[in-house]
């Protein structure tokens, strides 16, 4: 045991050494664009470059650094590590910028996920009548599960704390699915191609966490949206099925059968997995179809429970907001297709992936594997075209990365006696320069600067002062929810609702649902509307001039009294309009 430890020194000083050098490639780029750390950064550059000749030098004199066998390349995956971590750091230092934002006007969801924690903490309901225009079409297990981790840590006010918790999701997902590679790993490499997990793990988590931030088919993970922990059930779902390849051990039944219904909580689509994982048991065909048949039967009752209690808490309003809402949008096949094709690079991955991997160990448990990242990937394809983001695909493209990933281990170059030393290492070197270009084609790469302007405090702060001297419940903001949840005041008539009600991907305004938010405007119930572009057809109380009603009342029965203006220097947000020029209005007595 002693020198199976001893065996294992020498992997962890490389991981170290190549971890240390991307930590000192950041702080480098720190010290040269000047970007602000926790730490000193001429301290944070001595600190990982004695790191990095701390761990060569341990290696040196145990003589490692000149083994006798190279492959895999100790050289090249070390580049390649460090430049994962890198780019894994730039991406951590733009999140840490937007985590600290004190106001949830991050991502479009950021006002209902934030009036899900005000309902939760006040004791209401977290469905309330359609008519009241201040529910969210989503269950609300990631708002309550994220209310309840700030609470046991000490701040339940606190949303840069909100999305801190949101960006563990997202961190736990990437260490879930580096566990999901080791497991396709252990099935589909030989010993000799997977002799040294420590050599390939420090390659795939950056990776794999920075597929988990890809800006364009995981957008939202790193705001207060239930993509992060819906990422983080979609993936944990796929390791139960790989575990399960490799060791059908029954508890990983009982846990298939429940995580759906627990996924449900999260996100709606998240049910999709019982499915999946029915017809991975079928074509694996590892347990005897009396079992299956047992485990759709417990995975139904699970969900069923789910939905009977969840009305139970809710009634009809629970039932309108999580089915009919949504129920009501149109799939553009059009759109779907379009998305498909966005999202072609990491098909190839996974294609590439079942190429290396499945087809040349073709079993049933292995294609039932690949399948169970292809139907939850249509699947999502699919819905993706009821809307204009892609944001359905991000558990997909993860898993899609896990398949490439592991095929690499498997194509990585190996040496051969009649060839030239330089050749191997010419080729070692283009597949790491190709993993990097790849990365920055995935938009992996990001800029070495704070992508939060300075003069977006200033917007924040001139909203904050339209609060003032008025009661906060007389003050409708249509997006954000920051300073409600500072008052305990829920608000009705909020743009993210009167938008699920007058959306383009439907074929009728849902105008019964918004005649009483009409009729509260006509009544001049509040004393001050701040609205986003309320003069253009962006607005969300009547995207692109459809005919809501909402838009006509407030312009009606409301003058301008002034504007605050749009954050300066901002280069991207999600949605931009949520930093945009807003109108403040008053009644027109």
């Amino acid at each position: 045991m002693r020198r199976e430890r001893t065996d294992r020194l020498p992997e962890a000083l490389r991981t170290l050494g190549s971890v240390a050098a991307g930590l000192l490639g950041f702080c480098l780029l720190a010290l040269a664009f000047r970007l602000e750390l926790p730490v000193p950064t001429p301290a944070a550059v001595g600190g990982s470059l004695a790191a990095v000749l701390g761990a060569g030098l341990a290696l040196r004199l145990r003589g490692s650094a000149n083994e006798a066998e190279p492959w895999p390349s100790c050289g090249a995956l070390s580049t390649l590590t460090a430049a994962s971590t890198l780019m894994g750091l730039v991406a951590a230092y733009h999140l840490a910028a937007y985590a600290r934002l004190p106001a949830d006007i991050l991502s479009f969801s950021e006002s209902g996920f934030v009036n899900d924690i005000l309902k939760f903490r006040l004791g209401l309901p977290i469905y309330t009548p359609p008519t009241d225009n201040n529910s969210s079409p989503y269950t609300p297990g990631a708002p309550i599960l994220t209310y309840l981790i700030s609470r046991a840590l000490g701040d339940g006010d606190s949303i840069p704390l909100f999305r801190v918790i949101q960006l563990s999701y997202v961190g736990l997902a990437a260490v879930v699915a580096t566990g999901a590679c080791h497991l396709l790993a252990r099935r589909f490499l030989s010993p000799a191609e997977y002799r040294q997990p420590a050599r390939w793990i420090p390659v795939w988590f950056p990776f794999l966490f920075l597929a988990a931030l890809d800006p364009r088919f995981n957008p939202y993970t790193h705001s207060l949206h239930n993509d992060g922990l819906a990422l983080l059930v979609s993936v944990s779902a796929f390791w139960l099925i790989a575990r399960h390849s490799i060791s059908p051990r029954p508890w990983l039944l009982w846990v298939m059968a429940v995580l759906p219904a627990l996924g449900f909580l999260v996100k709606q689509n998240q049910l999709m997995w019982g499915a999946v994982f029915a017809v991975y048991l079928l074509v694996a065909g590892q347990v005897a179809r009396r079992t299956v048949g047992l485990f759709l039967l417990s995975s139904l009752a699970a969900a069923a429970a789910v939905v009977g209690i969840s009305y139970a808490l809710w009634a009809e309003p629970f039932v309108y907001w999580v089915f009919a809402a949504l129920g009501q949008k149109q799939v553009a096949l059009a759109r779907s297709v379009l998305h498909l094709f966005w999202a072609g690079p990491y098909v190839v991955m996974a294609l590439f992936g079942g190429w290396a991997l499945v087809l040349r160990n073709p079993a049933r448990t292995s294609l039932a594997l690949w399948l169970s990242w292809l139907l939850p990937f249509l699947a999502s394809v699919y819905t993706s075209g009821l809307v204009w983001v892609t944001n359905h695909l991000g558990p997909g493209v993860v898993i899609a990365t896990c398949w490439a990933l592991v095929a690499l281990a498997r194509a990585w170059p190996s040496p051969d006696p009649a060839w030239p030393r330089w050749q191997f290492r010419v080729k070692e070197a283009t597949v790491v320069s190709a993993m990097v270009l790849l990365a920055g084609s995935l938009g992996y790469v990001r800029e070495p600067a704070n992508p939060v302007p300075p003069d977006f405090f200033r917007y924040v702060g001139d909203i904050e002062r339209e609060f003032l001297g008025v009661s906060p419940d007389r003050v409708l903001l249509d997006y954000g929810s920051w300073i409600y949840l500072r008052e305990n005041v829920l608000m009705r008539d909020r743009a993210v609702a009167v938008a699920i009600h007058v959306g383009k991907n439907q074929p009728r305004i849902s105008h019964a649902m918004l005649s009483e938010t009409i009729r509260r405007i006509e009544a001049k119930t509040y004393d001050k509307i701040l609205a986003r572009q309320l003069d253009t057809g962006q607005t969300a109380y009547d995207f692109q001039n459809r005919g809501s009603g909402v838009k006509a009342a407030m312009l009606a029965h409301y003058r301008e009294i002034r504007r605050i203006p749009e954050v300066q220097g901002i280069r991207e947000w999600w949605p931009k309009h949520l930093v945009s020029e807003i109108l403040v209005l008053v009644p027109d007595r």
